[in-house]
């Protein structure tokens, strides 16, 4: 933990603008798994942490094919400094976005979540047919911005309770660059299962109605912009990573997560994508593949 942490000139971690504790209790890094183990052992892991961690499940030169084209986009868009080179990835100054694109656009990302190693680990999860929705959701994240906690059920609400989410690294993301962090064994959290989790954003008025937690408002679905706050009121660790290109991880959609500030000059990359059982009900608003 203290190499984690205490690199020399590595900034304390912060999420939303609010520093996260990091004593041994609250903060922490995600737990690697692997891919040979037994599944009874994968599936107690992903039920008991609420997620499993793979490092370089998929081919490198798969991933780096597929952040260059995304670079070569942003760099159309005059998202990239041009004082240094493409895959340095560093953001102009005047480009402030959490882009959110639809994977469709770029073929090299929307193949990524659909390896055949990655659905039949699935398959091997669930212990049957699987099928990946067909939509990859492709973020990029300016310095400075982060992703509120949430879990993904409240954007999924109409379709299968078992589907699950991939998140990839596209490159290199240190702790740095505000990757995924994950609130551990927030997946059996009864507070959330029975309260925040049974939200549907798309119903009615949910997606703008103003809400109140942790002594702020804000809107949409994310389950509160103060992290720390969440942290102690759920219990648990934030964890997280250095990740490097190839890395994945899979966590269950009633896990709380976010991501930690981009205290970077770079564009964070990434990709996420979902998986369910194919004999599951599809949400209409998501079909599989």
């Amino acid at each position: 933990m203290k190499g984690f942490l205490q690199r020399a000139g590595r900034a304390a971690p912060t999420s939303c603008g609010r520093r996260l504790e990091i004593s041994e209790d609250a903060f922490g890094e995600l737990t690697e798994s692997e891919v040979s183990s037994r599944i009874d052992d994968l599936r107690s892991q992903m039920s008991a942490q609420g997620y499993l961690f793979f490092r370089g499940f998929s081919q490198c030169s798969a991933v780096e094919n597929a952040r260059n084209c995304l670079l070569k986009a942003l760099e159309t868009e005059a998202a990239l400094d041009p004082r240094y080179p493409l895959e340095d990835g560093i953001a102009a100054s005047e480009f402030v976005s959490d882009l959110r694109a639809e994977g469709g656009n770029y073929p090299a990302i929307h193949r990524l979540p659909r390896e055949a190693g990655i659905e039949r680990l699935f398959a091997r999860l669930l212990g049957e047919e699987v099928r990946c929705v067909d939509h990859t959701w492709i973020r990029v994240k300016s310095p400075g911005r982060s992703t509120a906690p949430h879990c993904d059920i409240v954007y999924h609400q109409r379709g299968s309770p078992r589907i699950n989410t991939i998140w990839m690294p596209l490159g290199d993301v240190p702790m740095e660059l505000g990757p995924l962090m994950l609130l551990e064994g927030s997946n059996r959290s009864e507070r959330l299962r029975n309260g925040y989790c049974n939200l549907d954003v798309s119903a009615g008025r949910n997606g703008t109605r103003l809400r109140f937690r942790h002594g702020g408002f804000f809107r949409g679905g994310q389950y509160t912009k103060k992290p720390d706050a969440a942290q102690r009121e759920l219990g648990g660790r934030w964890l997280t990573a250095d990740f490097r290109s190839g890395d994945m991880v899979i966590f269950s959609s009633f896990t709380l997560h976010g991501a930690l500030d981009n205290q970077s000059k770079r564009l964070r990359l990434s990709l996420d994508a979902r998986y369910q059982p194919a004999r599951d009900p599809t949400d209409p608003r998501w079909p599989t593949d």
